[in-house]
């Protein structure tokens, strides 16, 4: 029995083995012939397809290395972001920041594995900063990811997670200013739900009916609850049965 346990548990680490060398190899570049190719992965198939980008410089063509894994690369007129031209982008002054963030002489930029990308407007290159997780800002802003926050106090923009953040007055969920809570009483419940003396919150909108003395939430989803009723994200979803 141990020995075919053995035996199953290896060909199981090789089968991983053999699926993490291939994603390895998936988005990445290669010259070849004088020219320069996209390569990626198809499908399930895990077939290695190539697209020859027309655009690129052959001589001076040159992957970026990244820690988020993302495939990117540049020449002496474009940055691309696997086989597509990042618009406007500064291969001469085109840099890391923290995380997925990237910046040039002229722009800030938010760059994803997968998915679009987003160049944020708005964004100052030279005093741009990563404050923790997705919250940035600026000489003039702040911002979550790509988005600006609204009326936000700079000198004390503060973040708290990944999802939270305030300053001396006003808390925000992401992006969203929660309005109408009382800032001194205010506390953090879960990842979705705040509270105040008066109301309870999901994100920036306010569960009706919630009891902020007795309301408890789940610290994974948003599901909540009082003490005659439960909750699902903002909704009521109906009376505690109570035998």
């Amino acid at each position: 029995m141990n020995k075919m346990k053995n035996k199953i548990t290896a060909l199981v680490l090789m089968c991983f083995n053999a699926l993490l060398f291939i994603s390895c190899k998936q988005n990445s570049y290669k010259k070849m012939d004088g020219k320069v190719y996209f390569t990626w992965s198809s499908g399930a198939t895990m077939k290695m397809e190539n697209k020859e980008m027309k655009d690129a410089d052959f001589s001076t063509f040159e992957t970026i290395k990244n820690k988020e894994n993302i495939a990117l690369a540049k020449d002496k007129n474009h940055v691309y972001k696997e086989d597509k031209i990042i618009e406007n982008a500064d291969p001469k002054t085109f840099e890391p920041l923290k995380q997925r963030f990237w910046k040039d002489k002229n722009h800030v930029y938010f760059l994803r594995v997968y998915g679009n990308d987003c160049l944020i407007n708005e964004a100052d290159p030279k005093t741009f900063v990563v404050v923790k997780d997705s919250w940035t800002k600026d000489k003039n802003n702040a911002f979550y990811i790509y988005d600006k926050l609204k009326e936000v106090d700079l000198q004390t923009f503060t973040p708290i997670d990944k999802d939270w953040a305030k300053d001396k007055q006003t808390y925000y969920y992401q992006n969203f200013k929660v309005g109408g809570l009382d800032f001194k009483s205010a506390e953090i419940i879960s990842p979705y739900y705040i509270k105040d003396n008066k109301n309870v919150f999901f994100q920036n909108k306010i569960v009706n009916g919630a009891n902020p003395q007795t309301f408890v939430a789940d610290k994974f989803s948003g599901f909540g609850q009082d003490d005659k009723n439960k909750f699902y994200n903002e909704r009521n979803d109906g009376s505690i049965s109570k035998k």
